[in-house]
């Protein structure tokens, strides 16, 4: 779902109808408007949970968009963990408890900027293997400035 509004509380609103109790991802694009952390208040309010990322443009249906955020969901989310320090290369990956003979996926963001992907996808690989499938990419800005662009999850109980 392609979301071009700029008005926090719609935002949330259109996100929370729109996962419907499953996982969002958002994908916002750099140039959007809006104040993120304004954003992750009002989804926490909504009890929405969600993971996400700032990219220098965001894609619906086949289209680039410069300006807005695209929605998606997650039907089943196992757990979630955020590692931080990737740059540090003083990272831990914790571990998850995962079902026998149960197809599972790992989504990762990351800042395409970090020092150390390589060895932070080569660890997540070792820490899981071939128990789960990957999909993922890197987050961030077409400047090439460094600065915050992958949001932390919320649990709802």
């Amino acid at each position: 779902m392609y979301i071009k509004t700029t008005n926090i509380k719609a935002i949330a609103d259109k996100v929370k109808l729109h996962v419907n109790g499953k996982t969002a991802l958002i994908f916002i694009s750099e140039e959007m408007e809006i104040d993120v952390l304004e954003l992750i208040k009002n989804l926490n309010e909504r009890c929405v949970n969600f993971v996400g990322g700032i990219f220098p443009k965001v894609i619906s249906n086949h289209v680039i968009y410069d300006k807005g955020l695209v929605i998606g969901t997650i039907a089943e989310a196992v757990d979630s963990f955020i590692v931080k320090d990737l740059n540090s290369g003083n990272y831990n990956i914790p571990t998850v408890r995962l079902n026998e003979n149960t197809n599972y996926c790992a989504f990762t963001f990351v800042d395409g900027l970090s020092s150390n992907i390589s060895d932070y996808l080569s660890e997540l690989y070792k820490t899981f293997g071939s128990q789960l499938s990957y999909f993922g990419g890197g987050a961030g800005s077409i400047s090439l400035q460094q600065k915050p662009c992958v949001f932390q999850l919320h649990w709802c109980q």
